[in-house]
């Protein structure tokens, strides 16, 4: 505040502070001033805070209400979530679920999901764990210590992070990816390696191959890849391309490069 340069000040959980709190920002919310000090010219101040009826206690006072102008942000739609998912390590069973299951991040604000079990809704009694986000990326850490959690504590563990509704449809995930050939396997026999007819398997091989391929590996993939069916080979290649730390060793890629040709369209 003290030099000529333009600020960003973030007010978060406006909405959940104390009265005595929204009373000393009053001034910097509406005049961009706290006491006699003024914030630098361009600065921009905003806050966050949940909605009404979420009912987890924010509320801004007639008073506060008017000084700032409100706009209701929307929740990422799943296949926005996915594009962040697959460039954050996030494990593979848990995009796909999500591929197959996008009505998991859909928002109680929608009428027609009153009755989809996965989500808050804070008119409905007794509600525990629900699919968000953040409860997602949790999800994931779980994910990927099947092997040594075992099977029970792993539901268990899903259960109290995401509902059980998510966590008993997640365990039939489990199941195909135990089932699906190893990345070595595929990667040593491209064109033999064992080719899963399981749509669900499918997806989940799919999204595996986008967090783990690398500029040596690219070619062996695309081998195995374009024997499956071409939606596919779309959803790979129109994935990979949106990731930063892949997208340049793609481009470069003779057998990617030659995919790509011949399906343009898609691009």
């Amino acid at each position: 505040m003290h030099g000529s340069k333009p600020v960003i000040i973030m007010l978060d959980e406006i909405g959940k502070a104390m009265k005595a709190v929204k009373n000393v920002l009053l001034t910097l919310m509406l005049e961009h001033r706290i006491g006699d000090d003024y914030l630098p010219a361009g600065s921009i101040v905003f806050g966050t805070t949940n909605l009404l009826s979420d009912g987890v206690g924010d509320m801004l006072e007639a008073h506060a209400r008017n000084r700032v102008s409100l706009v209701t942000v929307r929740k990422p739609e799943a296949l926005e979530w996915i594009d962040w998912a697959l460039s954050n390590g996030i494990a593979p069973e848990i995009i796909a679920w999500v591929k197959q299951f996008p009505h998991a991040l859909a928002s109680y604000t929608d009428a027609s999901q009153k009755d989809n079990p996965y989500i808050f809704n804070p008119t409905r009694a007794g509600m525990g764990a629900v699919v968000t986000p953040r409860s997602l990326e949790k999800a994931s850490h779980i994910a990927k210590r099947r092997a040594e959690l075992g099977d029970a504590l792993t539901i268990s563990l899903l259960t109290g992070t995401i509902g059980e509704s998510a966590s008993r449809d997640m365990q039939a995930f489990f199941t195909v990816v135990d089932k699906l050939p190893t990345w070595d396997a595929i990667l040593n026999n491209p064109a033999g390696a064992k080719l899963p007819d399981d749509t669900v398997a499918r997806c989940i091989l799919v999204f595996s191959a986008i967090t783990r391929v690398e500029k040596e590996t690219l070619a062996k993939w695309m081998v195995y890849l374009q024997r499956m069916d071409k939606e596919w080979q779309a959803l790979f290649c129109t994935s990979v391309m949106k990731s930063e730390s892949k997208q340049a060793f793609c481009i470069m890629n003779k057998e990617f490069k030659e995919w790509a040709l011949a399906n343009q369209w898609l691009f």
